[in-house]
């Protein structure tokens, strides 16, 4: 993940908060993220969650 992908996450979060006011729970999901874009990340108000930290599901 690098900044502008960070960017453009806030740029749709914005354009949807106009159609669907209110509060939002702001979660991006990636596999990497060097540590400045984690900064970036985390003073944007974003939540980070790494996708191997995730459990595996079976069916």
């Amino acid at each position: 993940m690098k900044a502008k992908d960070v960017d453009a996450f806030m740029d749709l979060v914005e354009t949807l908060d106009e159609m669907f006011p209110g509060e939002k729970f702001l979660l991006l999901i990636t596999y990497q993220a060097p540590p400045h874009v984690r900064r970036y990340v985390k003073d944007s108000g974003v939540n980070l969650v790494f996708s191997h930290e995730l459990p595996l599901m079976s069916l």
